[in-house]
């Protein structure tokens, strides 16, 4: 999070090989700012188990982009099965209109999340070349339906060349 509010507008953060516990939404408020690995695939965000997600809703989100032309390359995002978690969510908020046009989802891995693993409002996005999979939801008791990519208000929204499978 300090790197992503570190550098400026349009800017680039590289992750470097390895594990990152994540405890708390990596937040992306700034416009083009790109998130990628190093290395294709070869950085993991991991869910921590004491992360912290909203406390009204006991929701939660790995990475929340609020800001427009935003990328996400190369990564692994694992939500170990944490209760009620998303990997990525670029949607509006208060029903207003989302500022997190031009989303860009990259070639990543994102498995074990128990929501909706890509929820976008924003336009003109793209998901492209992701692995999407063993995104399970569990309410009651009983297996519930969960989505690789979703949206409410998208226009002009992409997917190509995924696999999303259970």
């Amino acid at each position: 999070q300090e790197a992503i509010e570190a550098v400026a507008d349009a800017g680039t953060v590289v992750l470097e090989d390895g594990r990152y516990e994540i405890l708390k939404p990596v937040r992306i408020t700034r416009p083009g700012i790109t998130l990628k690995a190093a290395n294709p695939r070869a950085a993991r965000l991991v869910v921590s188990n004491e992360f912290v997600g909203n406390p009204k809703t006991n929701k939660g989100t790995l990475i929340r982009v609020d800001s427009a032309n935003v990328t996400i390359r190369d990564l692994v995002l694992d939500g170990q099965f944490i209760v009620l978690q998303k990997a990525i969510e670029a949607t509006d908020t208060d029903d207003e209109e989302s500022n997190s046009h031009g989303l860009v989802v990259d070639n990543c891995e994102i498995f074990h999340f128990t929501h909706h693993a890509i929820d976008i409002d924003g336009d003109d996005a793209t998901v492209r070349e992701c692995l999407i999979y063993e995104n399970l939801l569990f309410e009651n008791g009983a297996r519930q339906d969960v989505h690789g990519v979703v949206t409410t208000n998208a226009q002009r929204l992409t997917v190509e060349n995924c696999t999303i499978r259970n």
